[in-house]
């Protein structure tokens, strides 16, 4: 079961996503790229901004507050953070 803020935050990224497709060309190219294995591809990569956003299934089901204390490791041994309105309309 989703959280309410969950499913806000996956909204508001489709929806940030969407709104930038319409409203600009693209001038970026998003390749797939690895993250702990070759062929996972758990990674996009935009080339024009030069941010690694890792897929969203890898945290499915889980909380904002979850994975912020580290489940996976990705905020705490990975490195990653939580996308701010910029950096989603960016994408």
């Amino acid at each position: 079961m989703r959280s309410a803020k969950s499913h806000f935050m996956m909204t508001v990224v489709l929806g940030g996503l969407l709104l930038g497709m319409l409203t600009k060309p693209a001038s970026a190219v998003l390749i797939s790229t690895d993250l702990l294995t070759a062929g996972d591809g758990l990674l996009t990569l935009d080339t024009a901004t030069g941010l690694e956003w890792l897929d969203l299934t890898q945290t499915v089901g889980q909380s904002y507050n979850s994975v912020f204390a580290g489940f996976g490791g990705y905020t705490t041994t990975q490195g990653f953070g939580f996308a701010n309105t910029t950096q989603v309309s960016q994408l």
